[in-house]
């Protein structure tokens, strides 16, 4: 559903979606009149009864998940709508203002790609399995569990490219092997998180600071030693001078 409703009545944004080569991706669900949602909003745009006044276009940033950008679009949307102030500044005067709110959303997130991504379930039963085709291993397992997962994401043109080009099949699995942990690392990483829970226990601080030491009192004040003063340096005087003169 490209266009949602936020908690201020009456008001809703509109969703634009992309995928990895920034192509627009259609509508399919019947919820717009047109099958671009960029279309939509150009007729929107042209219409002369209760014109639009105002466009705010949002977009979220790198390694977001879909979820989490219309998570933030709502809320920030919705804050921005309950601003009394600043929505009778903006009709200040008898200005006419009805806004179009835009969100976009693209492929910024690892398991984004072609809007697949192996469940964490899967991956760890693949670890457990300690089946595959590679011997038995059970990382080579999950590996090729993620890969082939997002190869399943992938729309026509994009799976048509990968099964035709061996090193995009390979670069696709080194993403796949990122996303999936090793059993003994993940022991590491439990491990240094044991460590770092007992260390919180005895006074480092869960930012990685030791934990500010109690003052101590200042002991009583000496008076400091003196120092007894040196001599002047003698003066050096070239051979065959007197009184700094030469002779």
């Amino acid at each position: 559903m490209p266009i949602f409703p936020l908690k201020t009545p009456d008001l809703h944004y509109f969703l634009i979606s992309f995928d990895a080569r920034g192509k627009e991706l259609p509508e399919t669900d019947g919820s717009v009149g047109q099958q671009w949602m960029s279309v939509e909003l150009q007729a929107r745009l042209r219409r002369t009864t209760n014109p639009v006044s105002d466009i705010f276009l949002v977009c979220h940033g790198w390694n977001t998940s879909a979820t989490a950008a219309h998570d933030s679009y709502v809320r920030w949307m919705s804050a921005m709508a309950d601003d009394n102030a600043d929505v009778a500044r903006a009709g200040a005067e008898g200005r006419h203002f009805n806004p179009l709110l835009i969100g976009v959303q693209w492929p910024s997130k690892f398991g984004d790609i072609g809007g697949a991504a192996l469940p964490a379930d899967v991956i760890a039963t693949a670890l457990d399995s300690g089946g595959g085709a590679n011997g038995g291993d059970a990382h080579a397992a999950a590996v090729d569990a993620q890969a082939s997962a997002l190869a399943a994401g992938l729309d026509n043109d994009d799976a048509a490219r990968l099964a035709a080009d061996p090193a995009a099949a390979a670069a696709l699995k080194t993403l796949a092997a990122a996303a999936v942990v090793p059993a003994e690392v993940q022991q590491l990483l439990d491990a240094a998180g044991e460590v770092a829970s007992a260390a919180s226990k005895s006074g480092v601080q869960g930012s990685g600071r030791v934990a500010a030491r109690q003052p101590q009192r200042p002991g009583p004040w000496r008076r400091p030693r003196a120092v007894a003063s040196r001599p002047p340096a003698p003066r050096l005087t070239p051979m065959g001078a007197r009184d700094g003169r030469l002779r």
